[in-house]
């Protein structure tokens, strides 16, 4: 009898415990929202696992059923004090231009900030991979689940500069995860394709304006298997104008 109601008290607890810990896991909230010069409203939320660490949302207008979900990596920004501001920035370029693209393609935007050089990369954090922010983008990718209905087959990476390498890492990091990369500028370093095992039937499309850069990405990435589109633009510091428009073609015709 005793043994029983041991047993018995025992499921209770799992029960009660189990029932707590689906309590807490809540559905992530905004904690505040910005709107950017163009007049676009963007969403700011805490990483529920690291909230140190925020990332943002444009959500267009016109949901319509399975959304597909474009994640941006800005270019690094070592001060702290403007990450947030150059995230909005990036996202609101063009006069507002790429996020109109986004309510135009219907793609749910998240804005995701590039860690301080140190955290990733290999060079200077003794590690190979940007481990810590690996963690992040997962946690990241977790939460938009419970947020939004999205299409899971259609998750994408773009970014220019740091976020160029950034973008075109992801898709081999966590190739059951995101499908295609857009890079535009960057180094485009050979760490970025350390996991190029995983590029086959994957797609990117680099736009750069170095020659040499592009053909040296394409054809580790096409020996592999991947499909890669390029196009080559003037001027190594200035975002080019068409460049979104490009990208937005690119993963449209997916």
């Amino acid at each position: 009898m005793r043994r029983t109601q041991t047993i018995l008290i025992a499921i209770l607890m799992i029960v009660l415990f189990s029932s707590c810990e689906q309590e807490e896991k809540t559905k992530p909230e905004p904690v505040l929202t910005r709107t950017t010069e163009s007049g676009k409203e963007l969403k700011v939320y805490h990483c529920q696992n690291d909230s140190f660490r925020v990332y943002m949302v444009y959500e267009p207008s016109n949901i319509t059923g399975d959304i597909p979900v474009l994640f941006v990596f800005p270019p690094l920004v070592n001060d702290s004090i403007y990450k947030m501001s150059s995230i909005i920035d990036f996202l609101d370029r063009n006069n507002g231009n790429f996020l109109d693209l986004a309510k135009q393609f219907n793609f749910l935007i998240v804005g995701i900030e590039v860690f301080n050089g140190y955290l990733w990369h290999p060079e200077n954090r003794g590690g190979r991979y940007p481990v810590w922010m690996d963690k992040f983008v997962k946690d990241v990718i977790s939460e938009i689940e419970q947020i939004y209905k999205i299409n899971k087959d259609k998750i994408y990476a773009s970014g220019w500069r740091e976020g160029a390498d950034i973008a075109l890492y992801y898709p081999l990091r966590f190739p059951a995860i995101f499908k295609a990369g857009c890079a535009v500028g960057g180094d485009l370093r050979y760490w970025a394709m350390d996991f190029v095992y995983n590029a086959n039937k994957k797609d990117f499309f680099l736009y750069h304006y170095s020659h040499s850069i592009i053909e040296r990405v394409r054809d580790i990435l096409e020996e592999k298997g991947a499909f890669v589109e390029t196009k080559e633009y003037e001027g190594q510091y200035e975002y080019p104008f068409d460049a979104d428009e490009e990208f937005f073609d690119f993963l449209n015709g997916l």
